[in-house]
């Protein structure tokens, strides 16, 4: 939301000169029409703080992330919402 105020205090036009796009889908987001990658922000710290904690407690991390220990990758679903603030590439 920064980067598109600055963007037009730089007589920039959002988004006929510069597509902005944010993360985490913020609920300002759409009242500005900034367009966002929506994660789940609450699964993602529970899941962070499980990793964290379950082996402090004799639990097996694979058992909080579905892989074989350190190192296992987790994947969490997001969304594109595309608003206001992106546009097709110009054709110069």
């Amino acid at each position: 939301m920064g980067a598109m105020t600055a963007l037009r205090d730089a007589g920039l036009r959002v988004p006929q000169d510069v597509s902005v796009i944010g993360i985490d889908d913020h609920d300002l987001a759409g009242v500005l029409g900034l367009s966002t990658i929506a994660q789940p922000a609450a699964e993602q710290g529970l899941l962070a703080a499980r990793i964290l904690l379950d082996p402090l407690g004799g639990r097996s991390l694979g058992a909080v992330t579905g892989g074989d220990g350190p190192g296992s990758t987790v994947i969490l679903p997001t969304r594109l919402v595309v608003r206001e603030s992106t546009a097709p590439p110009r054709a110069d």
